[in-house]
């Protein structure tokens, strides 16, 4: 859409909307709460490379290579969640905690 005089002169509209920084932040609120962040776990294999979500062991998928795996973890992880919506089941939180643990093994 082109900038009308009004948009130039700052009358707070812009194509036709009004711009309005409080909607913008609770729209961007909404999707923040429906985001969840997981953790993938990758292990090579002779067929190329199994995933699965380290807080949602059930969802676990394979793939030729890792890009391959994850967009095959991710189709299974938008299945598993409208399953789980369907049985009325809660859906686990993402976001493991890892760390590095020495272990002297010789």
């Amino acid at each position: 859409m082109p900038v009308t005089e009004g948009d130039k002169a700052g009358n707070g509209q812009a194509g036709g909307h009004r711009f309005e920084p409080d909607i913008l932040h609770e729209r961007y609120e909404k999707i923040m709460d429906i985001i969840e962040n997981y953790t993938a776990h990758y292990v090579k294999t002779k067929s190329g490379y199994m995933a699965q979500l380290v807080e949602w062991p059930d969802v676990v998928t394979e793939g030729k290579d890792i890009e391959d795996a994850r967009d095959s973890l991710r189709d299974a992880i938008r299945e598993m969640i409208l399953a789980y919506k369907e049985k009325g089941w809660e859906i686990p939180k993402g976001s493991a905690l890892f760390e590095v643990l020495p272990v002297a093994v010789g």
